[in-house]
């Protein structure tokens, strides 16, 4: 939980600059969480978002979460996306490799110029 809320610090960092940013998440799956804590990591993240949602929208342009294994990209390659739409307001898509993701976030950088 703790390392969630230092994201969302980080991430309002970022939105108090009012200027147009990109997120690389690197999501590995090197820890067993607890299902009661991931329910309530994803209630605080919901209610942040909701909290931020004008700011995330008028400058994240795109979140980018780097996945270890083909299997993982392929199961939440059409899901992710939606969700990162719905929940941040900005793009979101799924990579296997950090130098995708870095291109793509690049590219919606580019998108807003």
């Amino acid at each position: 939980m703790s390392a969630t809320k230092s994201y969302l610090t980080q991430f309002e960092d970022w939105l108090m600059r009012l200027q147009p940013f990109g997120i690389i998440l690197s999501q590995t799956q090197s820890e067993e969480v607890d299902p009661k804590q991931m329910q309530s990591i994803h209630l605080l993240t919901a209610q942040w978002a909701k909290q931020y949602q004008s700011l995330i929208t008028a400058h994240c342009q795109g979140i980018a979460i780097g996945v270890e294994t083909v299997q993982e990209r392929i199961a939440r390659q059409t899901k992710t996306p939606q969700l990162i739409k719905t929940v941040f307001g900005c793009p979101g898509q799924i990579f296997l490799h950090s130098e995708e993701a870095r291109q793509w976030i690049q590219q919606q950088l580019s998108l807003k110029t």
